[in-house]
């Protein structure tokens, strides 16, 4: 069962330039993912933009199979 699931996602801050550029990621249940990479490589970034915090300008983030990209931080 896949329990995360990025696909090309483009996300940046406010009206600026995307930080993100067709991110994937994918992750099933019971297994454990780290997110590794240098300063400003986007670590952060990603996290927000799964969370809900950050302006998503395409892509979608599934979570059990259902899209939460609409959805607000409160709600997830």
């Amino acid at each position: 069962m896949t329990l995360l699931q990025v696909t090309d996602l483009v996300a940046g801050y406010g009206e600026g330039p995307p930080i993100l550029h067709e991110v994937k990621l994918t992750l099933h249940a019971g297994e454990i993912g780290v997110i590794a990479g240098p300063n400003g490589a986007g670590k952060s970034t990603l996290l927000k933009s799964i969370f809900g915090l950050l302006n998503i300008h395409s892509g979608d983030i599934f979570h059990n199979d259902v899209s939460i990209i609409k959805l607000r931080a409160d709600q997830l």
